[in-house]
């Protein structure tokens, strides 16, 4: 390797290092934020979760409070 390509490569091997440094700090902001996403979907399903439970309760007391009423109907 000649003296005058030592420092050009030296140059680019730094530019190189910071570019991995700028990347790798992106790809870990990139991980923080699928994981905020992921936290937040895993919250929104629990609070479905908790909706679906409720309307299943209140589709029952419906269903009993119709039969009563027909059963009162009929008489």
């Amino acid at each position: 390797m000649s003296a005058t390509n030592q420092p050009r490569l030296e140059v680019r091997l730094s530019q190189l290092h910071d570019t991995l440094a700028e990347q790798r700090l992106e790809a870990a902001r990139g991980t923080a934020e699928i994981e905020g996403v992921h936290r937040r979907l895993r919250l929104l399903h629990q609070r479905l979760n908790q909706h679906q439970r409720s309307m299943h309760l209140i589709q029952e007391r419906l269903k009993r409070c119709t039969a009563m009423l027909r059963g009162l109907n009929s008489k």
